[in-house]
């Protein structure tokens, strides 16, 4: 609930100030795609490593003084996987990692009126399949994540961001991973 309240006073905040950003190519509402990495360790268990593919909407908003503060729904698909062999048994665990989404919020300043750098804060839900042998379970987590990143206005109302993430889920069966994703996205405003 807290995190809903706080994505609405962000929501609510860049709203405002969307008419002070009219004049700067950052501002505005954004649908965009993005590819990333994905990685995850954790001790005892096999690195899962491989990529995203997702889809994202959020707000920007750019005060006249420069500060860049803006708010992203995203949602990504899945190919990283790990394997290793359980001690001594011959069968190998191996640990999908199906789907993620997340809500954040970023702060940061407009260098001019084209290019951003920001701090980053989300709320980060993740699904995995972990199987061994003939057993086969589903599990899931969520996590605070950390990050930050760029954006570039290109023109047009298209534009790129690049961004780090690093975050660290407690899953339901009681695994801990940690990991962390770099991303390249393109945006189109409207």
């Amino acid at each position: 609930m807290k995190t809903i309240i706080a994505a609405v006073a962000v929501a609510a905040a860049t709203a405002a100030a969307g008419a002070a950003s009219a004049q700067n190519a950052l501002g505005g509402s954004y649908v965009g795609i993005f590819a990333a990495t994905s990685e995850f360790d954790s001790p005892g268990a096999p690195d899962v490593d491989g990529q995203r593919l997702g889809f994202a909407i959020g707000r920007n908003a750019v005060t006249p003084a420069g500060f860049y503060a803006g708010f992203e729904f995203s949602a990504a698909f899945s190919n990283a996987e790990g394997s290793a062999e359980i001690a001594g048994t011959g069968v190998a665990l191996t640990i999908e990692e199906e789907y993620e989404v997340a809500a954040s919020v970023r702060l940061g300043y407009a260098v001019n009126k084209r290019a951003a750098v920001y701090g980053k804060l989300s709320v980060r839900s993740a699904y995995f399949n972990l199987s061994a042998g003939p057993f086969s379970e589903d599990d899931s987590g969520s996590t605070l994540g950390v990050g930050f990143g760029g954006e570039y206005a290109l023109g047009g109302g298209f534009g790129i961001a690049l961004e780090y993430d690093r975050y660290d889920y407690e899953l339901n069966n009681g695994n801990d991973r940690e990991g962390s994703t770099i991303s390249l996205g393109i945006r189109r405003g409207f």
